[in-house]
């Protein structure tokens, strides 16, 4: 385990992993969702579970659904295995604007993946796909004026 950047750029360390440069990636599926769209499906499900058991049911539980066997299948075909996604709890705008409604999305410029990102473009929005590492230049140049973040990472971010 090496620390994000040592061994690849973001952008390509799916790629790495899957091409068997590295032994594994730890990211989110708005990254990879391009090369496994399936992926999208290991983000979580917004509003479709309101707490960790009921979205572990859905992924795991209820024979009608096995969400994550479906991540897992196109896992495998990437040689690659899937080992599960974790709960970084709810996600929030942190804009350089005030939002008072949702109709004050129309026309922003957010960085966004992945469900944020057709729920930004729903919203009349322009969802704009980057490194994590870029938000604030990007915030600093007007490139966006915000980004969809998980509140679990609000300090490491400092937003």
């Amino acid at each position: 385990m090496e620390p994000a950047g040592a061994l690849t750029s973001g952008s390509e360390a799916f790629g790495a992993a899957v091409a068997g440069q590295t032994d594994g990636y730890a990211g989110w599926a708005t990254v990879y969702g391009g090369s496994m769209p399936e992926g999208m499906l290991a983000y979580g499900m917004a509003m479709g579970a309101t707490n960790p058991e009921e979205a572990w049911e859905a992924m795991w539980g209820n024979p009608d659904y096995r969400i994550g066997d479906i991540v897992q299948e196109a896992a495998h075909a990437r040689n690659l295995h899937w080992a599960g996604w974790t709960d970084q709890g709810p996600n929030s705008m942190f804009t350089t604007f005030p939002i008072n409604k949702l109709e004050d999305l129309a026309g922003r410029k957010m960085r966004a993946g992945g469900p944020q990102a057709i729920f930004h473009a729903a919203m009349g929005g322009s969802p704009v796909s980057m490194n994590a590492g870029d938000i604030y230049t990007a915030i600093k140049l007007g490139t966006i004026e915000g980004t969809y973040w998980d509140t679990g990472g609000i300090d490491d971010m400092s937003l």
